[in-house]
């Protein structure tokens, strides 16, 4: 009732335009950046992740165990390998870690938010599997086991977080000062008096044309790793440049290097624009940074499989970022435009 109360309360006031597209969108998501709780104290989001790894792992060496039981020929699957399912698991929960308490400053339902998330999660994990049966055809019987130990994975983690490392109630003082907050950032961003603060309304070409170029970026990023994935062998050793498809991997790892940098300018650039600027540049940069971590862990062959997930899901959560302010200021500038004469 009193998230409900926040987003009501929050949207109420006529003389504040929106976007439609990004209100829908906002909404949608439950990202209404007014909190009604404070996030997870630090010292048990650290518990609840060791808490998450210990059962996940033993999840996981239960469902290998029951796996090769069932379906004998998994019997020596290089996945099943301790130390290739246990990589996977410990970076992935040390990667989910941080996001609950995000979820929880950004959502006044970060359960939901966070469930939601968890879901994508899974299904993203699951494309590097569905590539191993139908590219790489490997058995069905024990890729159908990792996906199993994925949801299981998911499942646990997003529990032990909300149950271990729980939200923690606000005072009604405090829910009232974050909606006072979240009420003047709105009023300000949406001004058309001309003033200092209406700036994110009147995003100059220079800014929008950064935007356009982040998004084509990190679209041709992600084509040249498609690229990559015909020429360059999945195979290969653990090597920084590999034998086959050397040109083509090169300009990859060029071309990523650009878009890292040209993420960091964006970010710097956007301060100047106002608070979803911010946070779309914001987005953006934590998905270029995924993805470059994705590229280091695709050199080694024991890690490659999540390096790959990983670049995927970067270039997925940086085009989202960077569309957000691009969305957002055309979508203002549409409004604030004068009719034309009839």
């Amino acid at each position: 009732m009193r998230s409900a109360r926040i987003r009501q309360t929050a949207t109420k006031d006529g003389s504040v335009p929106r976007s439609k597209l990004a209100e829908r969108a906002r909404v949608v998501a439950h990202i209404d950046l007014a909190p009604a709780e404070r996030p997870p104290a630090t010292g048990r989001l650290l518990i609840a992740a060791v808490i998450s790894i210990g059962a996940s792992l033993g999840a996981d060496a239960a469902l290998v165990a029951i796996g090769t039981h069932l379906f004998p020929s998994t019997n020596g699957f290089s996945h099943f390998r301790f130390f290739d399912y246990a990589t996977l698991t410990v970076i992935g929960i040390a990667l989910a870690a941080p996001v609950w308490p995000i979820v929880a400053r950004i959502s006044s339902s970060p359960r939901w938010l966070l469930l939601r998330l968890a879901v994508i999660a899974t299904f993203v994990l699951w494309l590097p599997d569905l590539y191993l049966v139908f590219v790489k055809h490997e058995t069905t019987s024990g890729v159908a086991t990792l996906m199993v130990m994925h949801l299981v994975v998911a499942l646990i983690t997003y529990n032990v977080f909300i149950h271990v490392a729980p939200t923690r109630r606000m005072t009604d003082a405090a829910v009232s000062d974050s909606l006072e907050h979240g009420e003047m950032a709105l009023s300000l961003e949406h001004r058309d008096d001309g003033s200092d603060t209406a700036v994110e309304q009147h995003t100059p070409a220079v800014a929008k044309a950064l935007w356009s170029a982040m998004l084509i970026g990190v679209f041709l990023e992600f084509t040249f790793g498609l690229v990559a994935l015909l020429f360059v062998p999945t195979s290969r050793p653990s090597v920084w440049i590999p034998a086959h498809g050397r040109v083509i991997y090169l300009m990859h790892g060029l071309f990523g290097t650009a878009i890292l940098f040209g993420s960091v300018v964006a970010f710097v650039v956007a301060k100047t624009f106002g608070r979803r600027a911010v946070l779309g540049t914001t987005v953006g940069l934590v998905g270029i940074v995924l993805g470059a971590a994705g590229g280091l862990f695709a050199v080694d062959h024991g890690v490659r499989l999540l390096g790959m997930a990983l670049m995927f899901v970067g270039s997925a959560v940086a085009f989202f970022g960077y569309l957000v302010p691009l969305v957002e200021s055309t979508a203002v500038e549409s409004e604030l435009a004068p009719d034309e004469p009839s």
